[in-house]
Order: C-alpha cells, then sequence, then structure tokens
C-alpha cells in the first residue's frame, strides 16, 4: 500500500513539478548517490550506535537510557525550536 502510494506521489511530481524543482530533486538524488548513503546508512536488524541528543526542552537525553526501558522511535523534525 504504501509502496503505490509513493509511487503515485513520484509520478504526480514527474507531471506536475516545474523544471526548477525537478532539477533540485535530481541534483539532491545524485549527491546521495555519490555519497553511498544508501551502502553507509542503517538497515532493518541493524543496531544504532548509541548517541545523546537534546530534546525540546535542551535537555540530553541517552539512547542507551531510553532502550533499557523498552523499544524506541527516533523522530527527527527539521528546523529549530
Amino acid at each position: 500500500m504504501i509502496s503505490e502510494k509513493l509511487t503515485l506521489l513520484r509520478e504526480n511530481f514527474k507531471n506536475n513539478a516545474s523544471p526548477e524543482a525537478k532539477k533540485i530533486i535530481m541534483n539532491s538524488l545524485n549527491e546521495l548517490k555519490t555519497k553511498k548513503i544508501l551502502e553507509t546508512s542503517l538497515k532493518i536488524g541493524d543496531k544504532i550506535p548509541n548517541f545523546t541528543l537534546s530534546n525540546s526542552e535542551n535537555i540530553n537525553i541517552n539512547s542507551d537510557d531510553l532502550l533499557s526501558k523498552g523499544e524506541l522511535i527516533i523522530n527527527f523534525y527539521r528546523g529549530s525550536w
């Protein structure tokens, strides 16, 4: 189901996006391919390395502390708080 939605989104973009938007996307995709991001990214079943990040209240949170309580979902927000 999600793959069908992604296919529809991709086709919609190809058919309706401006040439400038298409160029930006293609440049970004080529940059990711050059950096071999898919080959170096984590895969399903891989274990993430321990990390510490600040939350929305600027409090440092350690991944190992969270994992000791159960499963962990990581969500990244673009921009600033």
